[in-house]
């Protein structure tokens, strides 16, 4: 099977290649070598390469960033998802949207399924949800993937940044009132790997549980030994940023998804990632 993924170099698309390498004739492309928001290169690599399916990990994911770049966040985010579902439309390949938990506004008091409503509070989130729409116009063998806090093995990440913190016994102040569902992004790429098994469609892919930002900042300085009391609570209004977040962006299911605890997979990040190096 051929398999390719645009964004391949970013946190995801990285663990999304060495995964599907092993069995799979993979073609992995950096925004750079890739632009998807040109319809003729596009066109031209499905065209040489006629693959089965594309994981679509590309996008403009700086949240505040895409305040102040719109236009440039829906060119990326909306119009070029659409190119890449018009492409691979054109092949009669599967294509893979990764989108987001920003697609929510929050006012949900209790995890979000497939079926809620979206109504993103900014442009990032808006530009993603016009991009899932995109996707399924052009391409109705799509699946749209919505996950949400991911981490991987990345040093400007929110876990390794913490971590970073608790060795040096430095006190962080961390937001205490956003809540949501963070995701092992190796856990993320094996379900990407067997999705596309399932009927195309809409799908919340992350790890099971919730928390807040300041719990699972606790939980990380826990596990090397570091005192809890090191996190301190702030509120969202004292952590300022440029664009508007929901409140809880907490994801879950209707489907029988392989999913663990995100306990349980930062137990697994820490030890298969960190602790071995």
């Amino acid at each position: 099977m051929k398999v390719i993924i645009t964004g391949g170099t970013g946190q995801l698309g990285t663990y999304l290649t060495q995964l599907l390498k092993k069995d799979y004739d993979v073609y992995t492309y950096s925004k750079q070598e890739l632009d998807i928001t040109d319809p003729t290169h596009l066109e031209e690599k499905m065209t040489s390469i006629q693959p089965d399916v594309v994981y679509h990990c590309a996008a403009f994911t700086n949240v505040d960033q895409c305040e102040e770049e719109a236009e440039r966040a829906f060119m990326i985010n909306s119009f070029g998802a659409r190119s890449v579902a018009a492409a691979c439309q054109s092949v009669g390949a599967k294509m893979v949207y990764v989108s987001t938990d920003y697609i929510f506004d929050g006012e949900k008091p209790c995890p979000y399924l497939e079926t809620d409503k979206p109504n993103p509070l900014n442009i990032y989130g808006k530009s993603k949800w016009l991009g899932e729409r995109l996707v399924q116009l052009e391409n109705p063998n799509s699946y749209i993937i919505r996950t949400s806090w991911l981490y991987g093995k990345n040093k400007n990440g929110f876990v390794d940044t913490m971590l970073e913190c608790a060795r040096m016994n430095k006190e962080v102040e961390v937001v205490h009132d956003r809540t949501g569902s963070p995701t092992y992004t190796k856990d993320l790429a094996l379900l990407l790997r067997d999705i596309i098994e399932l009927n195309p469609g809409v799908y919340h892919v992350s790890n099971t549980g919730a928390c807040s930002w300041y719990e699972f900042a606790q939980e990380i300085f826990e596990r090397i030994g570091q005192k809890r009391n090191y996190v301190r609570p702030i509120t969202s209004k004292d952590y300022r940023v440029k664009a508007l977040r929901p409140v809880n962006s907490a994801l879950q299911t209707h489907y029988d998804l392989p999913l663990r605890h995100w306990k349980d997979a930062l137990d697994a990040y820490m030890s298969e990632e960190l602790f071995c190096d």
